[in-house]
């Protein structure tokens, strides 16, 4: 089944917000936290990635 334009592009929206709230932790003291938010923010860019590719070329263009 497939996701329509307006679900990808909230996909991408949330994953662009996660990524910007979990930015704030890399300056973080503990290096475990550094590390868990920097793993979680490169799984979103991933997610915008996958959602952005999906997109049909009327909203890309």
């Amino acid at each position: 089944m497939s996701r329509s334009a307006g679900d990808l592009i909230t996909d991408i929206l949330d994953a662009i917000e996660r990524c910007t709230r979990y930015r704030g932790r890399f300056d973080d003291e503990d290096p475990e936290v550094v590390e868990m938010a920097f793993g979680a923010a490169i799984r979103y860019i991933g997610v915008i990635g996958e959602a952005a590719n999906h997109l049909p070329p009327s909203i890309t263009d």
